[in-house]
């Protein structure tokens, strides 16, 4: 397989995975995911982030089987304080245990098949076009063997 059919495959991989993660993260924003282990804590997926809560020692947890896995239509409204990791200690009353959450957020998630996809559109670009491959120099008017008057590398097939 040539370098033109490598990069546009590379390019349509990166664009799908970066749309499959962005849809499953958009959907956080509407609906929220948790896995809920008893009295040990509990893992939410929601506004577009990931939250670890711990629950202290002898709390007890909402009734289930272990390992719950529960999905909710999300009450509570996007808000801005979710494109940053957070963290957070909580009592629900003064003299209720502490609980601590942490927060990350999903969007960076996008980043590394997002970059793929552009590098590789690039790529796609520079060796779709009727120049040089090496240097992009236009070779119009010279021989299919002849070497680049540019760079002097001999033309690849």
């Amino acid at each position: 397989m040539d370098a033109l059919k490598r990069a546009k495959r590379k390019f349509w991989i990166a664009v799908a995975v970066t749309v499959a993660l962005l849809a499953a993260i958009v959907a956080t924003c509407f609906s929220y995911m948790s896995f809920e282990a008893p009295s040990t804590g509990i893992l939410v997926a929601d506004n577009g982030a990931m939250k670890a809560i711990r629950y202290p020692a002898g709390f007890r947890s909402l009734p289930g089987t272990p390992w719950s896995v529960r999905v909710h239509r999300l009450q509570v409204p996007w808000h801005w304080a979710t494109l940053v990791p957070a963290y957070r200690e909580d009592r629900f009353l003064p003299t209720d245990p502490l609980i601590c959450s942490l927060s990350l957020p999903l969007w960076p998630l996008l980043l590394p098949p997002a970059f793929i996809a552009y590098r590789a559109h690039r790529a796609t670009r520079r060796l779709s076009r009727a120049g040089c491959k090496h240097c992009g120099y236009s070779r119009a008017g010279l021989s299919a063997e002849s070497p680049c008057p540019e760079c002097g590398r001999a033309p690849t097939t």
